[in-house]
């Protein structure tokens, strides 16, 4: 992984620097050092970041069924309009 990967990844992601640096268990001095090449990305980081892709991609799918669930539920509950006219 590049130095500009690593910087488009964060971006992407909406991920701040100290952000990053907490998900990663690093310093944000490090993320920095890493994005300006002066310090090389070691190999383990490209399989963190995926790792954290799929986290949070699995959250978003998560929120997303509950939230489809909720108006199933909340649809039940309304009166159908026709009910209240016919009695």
């Amino acid at each position: 992984m590049t130095a500009a990967e690593l910087t488009q990844w964060r971006e992407a992601h909406g991920m701040t620097k100290t952000a990053l640096a907490a998900k990663l268990g690093v310093s944000v001095h490090t993320v920095l050092r890493w994005e300006k090449r002066h310090r090389r990305i070691p190999g383990p980081v490209p399989l963190a970041l995926a790792h954290l892709h799929h986290l949070a991609r699995d959250a978003e799918k998560k929120r997303r069924r509950r939230a489809v669930e909720r108006v199933r539920r909340e649809s039940l509950r309304l009166p159908l309009p026709f009910e209240e006219k016919f009695w």
